[in-house]
């Protein structure tokens, strides 16, 4: 397996609060059933939380509501996004600095909006 490094976010549509950006990357194979967290059930998704956080290195990007007041909410999520890159550690290679992907293929994980 390649290396493989998933970002997501929690707090965004929230009209107050903190904003987190998760960066996981794949030490293993991932968990059987891994899939959207809106299409799993909450037993589902607590029963793949161990697997996720053992077959994974994790890293945190916290945005402060001030942060995202002062800087608006693209900005906050790039700040999130490196954040939560630099916690994680190690070397990324991103093709631009606005954090797109030039090639992008979708396994599992986040279902369009």
């Amino acid at each position: 397996m390649g290396l493989v490094v998933g970002i997501d976010e929690v707090g965004r549509g929230c009209w107050a609060g903190p904003l987190l950006v998760v960066a996981a990357r794949a030490k293993r194979t991932l968990p059987e059933g891994l899939a959207d967290s809106k299409t799993l059930t909450k037993s589902q998704r607590e029963s793949l939380y161990d697997a996720i956080v053992d077959s994974c290195e994790l890293g945190e990007g916290w945005v402060q509501p001030e942060e995202i007041d002062k800087h608006g909410l693209t900005q906050a999520m790039r700040l999130g996004v490196s954040r939560a890159l630099m916690a994680l550690g190690g070397f990324l290679a991103l093709s631009d600095r606005r954090y797109r992907i030039s090639r992008r293929r979708r396994v599992a994980g986040e279902s369009p909006a």
